[in-house]
């Protein structure tokens, strides 16, 4: 009876202790949590600024989608120059395509852009991890944007029970919010130039025939497939201008010995007949150092000459189709680089 007695209140006192440990711990983890997310959403400058202006504010003419080949690449002071059109990047380095069709989305949901370029990796198909462990910066917005959750939630299983916890939105965020002078570079409606340029030494000696190739055994992923059909319909169907644009390199990369992701990429784009067009091998660029950062980035320089010949690409193909009188078309300038020969020195364009 007594012993009895002992372990019932001992599992009484076990339970209290249990239930107040859970208070505690729901305390400690609502005030830091609303701390990190008021930070957080009150940043002025860096990712969480850029992430929350595409999402919730935007308003100009072009958005500008990509990882950061399109983050570092096109310029749009070059674009709003030569279109006459109000032009913000929305670029994020080391992100995909389903980063891509998030921001779209939350994008299309508020109002219609005019023109929607997106930078497309010709190996933006294939199945990698890390694909998904990048999607942690959505993560503040899992529960005010629902729906971003389906992308989200992609991420494993257990993302919606994880998200439960205030704090855990903000874990990959935290060094940056309490240390400001981290991960904040001058930006120029969401565009990032980069200043330095390829030293000769170095790009000698980047040879694609050194580079170490293990590319055979990519698989393509069925969800960033989805998500890049989705994109193109969700654009076409709010009726802005789609252009498709991939972007050039200095030399070739481990994925070019891969062509899955790429054909599977002009598959999709033929369905749909958008615009694409092909600059990765771009003749006046590859090979040419002063115009990179380092093998897959221009510098700002190449930036400000490739968002010319984009821009102006754009610029005649909508005077070509006798678009809409509201999207102002500015005549065309000179231009220290040959347009008509750099748009015609590209062998594999799709459209």
């Amino acid at each position: 009876m007594v012993d009895s007695l002992f372990t019932s209140n001992s599992k009484l006192y076990f339970l209290y202790k249990l239930f107040g440990f859970l208070i505690i711990l729901f305390i400690i983890d609502f005030t830091i949590g609303y701390a990190l997310r008021y930070l957080y959403f009150h940043e002025k400058s860096g990712n969480a600024y850029s992430i929350t202006y595409a999402l919730e504010r935007t308003h100009e003419d072009i958005i500008i989608l990509g990882d950061s080949q399109a983050l570092h690449s096109f310029d749009p002071r070059v674009f709003s120059d030569v279109l006459g059109l109000s032009c913000y990047n929305a670029g994020r380095g080391g992100q995909s395509i389903l980063y891509f069709k998030a921001i779209l989305d939350g994008i299309l949901k508020r109002y219609t852009p005019k023109i929607v370029i997106i930078n497309v990796p010709p190996y933006g198909l294939f199945y990698r991890d890390i694909v998904y462990d990048r999607l942690s910066m959505l993560l503040p917005y899992y529960k005010t944007h629902k729906d971003l959750r389906p992308i989200i939630e992609l991420r494993g299983p257990f993302e919606k029970y994880k998200n439960i916890s205030k704090i855990y939105p903000f874990n990959s965020t935290i060094v940056s919010l309490l240390n400001p002078n981290i991960g904040r570079k001058k930006a120029y409606a969401g565009f990032i130039p980069l200043k330095r340029t390829l030293k000769p030494v170095f790009a000698d000696n980047l040879d694609a025939t050194q580079i170490e190739v293990n590319a055979s055994d990519l698989i393509i992923d069925p969800n960033l497939v989805n998500a890049f059909e989705s994109m193109i319909r969700e654009t076409l169907s709010s009726d802005a201008e789609l252009f498709l644009v991939m972007t050039p390199v200095y030399r070739k990369r481990k994925f070019d010995y891969n062509p899955r992701s790429k054909e599977l990429v002009l598959k999709i784009i033929k369905k749909y007949n958008v615009p694409f067009w092909d600059y990765y091998i771009l003749p006046e660029f590859y090979g040419n150092y002063i115009y990179f950062a380092d093998n897959a980035h221009l510098n700002y320089k190449g930036a400000e000459i490739f968002s010319k010949l984009i821009a102006e690409r754009i610029r005649e193909y909508l005077i070509n189709k006798n678009t809409d009188t509201t999207i102002a078309i500015k005549p065309p300038k000179d231009s220290t680089l040959n347009i008509d020969k750099l748009s015609t020195s590209v062998d594999n364009l799709a459209h």
